[in-house]
């Protein structure tokens, strides 16, 4: 029996092609995505928070959390008023800021967060464009992923000792951001955390961080200065964590402190310079990842205490010889009167 087997193709396999395509745009039309709810009236309830809205000023008032949002339908009930909002206050006693609360508010410029807030949410703040400063309290201790990301008129930023995680991509594509300065606290910083942050200059690593995450300053091509306190580089590890639990928030720590293979992809390692502790730079220069920067420099305070160290042992030497000029001149003298008294007796 003769079977006619049809010759495929390349005019059959771009039709078939086609067909296929034409079927995934029509199941994606098919798919609705709600509008935004219509505008109620104020107050808004927001989990255990109440929100109102006063010529361009947000004030999110109560105790406890404010409800979490998202993109696919469930949006914040203030949404269709956005442009409006150029303030958003938030009172003592809220303690989280919803995910996707403040999504691509572009003509917000300004945001005040309590020192009760422990939480950013997830996107809170993305591509809020008019931000240029954003002051982060000292009890927040989770800044979820993506929670400032293209914020493209933030300067500088400062995460304090209180925060525990900063999450995946938390400020990613900061295009402004030129310093970011990490207090001694910070214990994990997540992948992608500062990525294509392009003019990002300078940035701190304190001792207390344990983890730097894949990609965590990816694109950073202007970076020029890291310093980073840890008198012992971060070992290329295998990215195994342990469950911990303090008064804070049950967080992932790594079982040895590490830094991912590719937490520096894509910058200028040959401008980039590495400030390190003025007695680890010979071990910085043979560990792995860090031996790859051209330029590792002792932190400028090591090199101060350095000469103050040095000029207080010149100074000791100095004070020493003196004195010691100072008593030898002085017996000499005691001996020569002594001397001179023996003299005069037997005379």
């Amino acid at each position: 029996m003769n079977f006619n087997i049809p010759i495929i193709t390349p005019r059959y396999i771009k039709i078939a092609v086609l067909i296929v395509i034409m079927h995934i745009v029509a199941i994606f039309a098919s798919l609705e995505i709600p509008p935004p709810p219509p505008l109620t009236e104020q107050p808004w309830v927001s989990g255990t928070t109440t929100i109102t809205l006063n010529n361009g000023v947000l004030r999110i008032h109560g105790i406890g959390t404010m409800e979490d949002y998202d993109e696919y339908g469930n949006y914040p009930p203030w949404l269709r008023i956005a442009p409006q909002i150029t303030t958003v206050f938030i009172e003592e006693g809220v303690t989280h800021i919803g995910d996707f609360a403040f999504t691509r508010y572009r003509n917000l410029t300004s945001i005040i967060i309590p020192n009760t807030v422990t939480t950013i949410g997830e996107e809170a703040f993305y591509g809020c464009t008019g931000l240029t400063t954003v002051t982060i309290p000292n009890s927040v201790t989770t800044i979820k992923k993506h929670a400032f990301s293209r914020c493209i008129g933030l300067m500088s930023i400062t995460i304090p000792s209180s925060v525990i995680t900063i999450k995946k991509y938390a400020f990613s594509g900061c295009i402004g951001l030129k310093s970011i300065t990490i207090e001694d606290g910070v214990a994990i910083i997540e992948a992608g955390a500062f990525s294509k942050c392009t003019n990002l200059i300078s940035v701190t690593i304190p001792n207390s961080v344990m983890t730097i995450g894949k990609n965590t300053f990816e694109d950073c091509t202007n970076l020029t200065s890291i310093i980073i306190h840890n008198p012992t580089p971060l070992d290329a590890g295998s990215q195994k964590f342990d469950n911990i639990t303090t008064k804070k928030p049950t967080v992932r720590i790594p079982k040895q402190p590490e830094v991912d293979p590719r937490a520096f992809d894509y910058i200028h390692l040959h401008q980039t310079c590495l400030y390190v502790p003025a007695r680890s730079i010979n071990a910085y220069r043979s560990a792995e990842i860090w031996k790859d920067f051209n330029c590792i420099k002792p932190i400028a305070s090591d090199e101060i205490s350095v000469s103050w160290f040095a000029l207080g042992i010149l100074v000791a030497l100095i004070l020493s010889a003196t004195l010691f000029i100072i008593i030898k001149k002085s017996r000499k003298r005691v001996t020569a009167n002594e001397n001179l008294s023996l003299q005069r007796h037997s005379d």
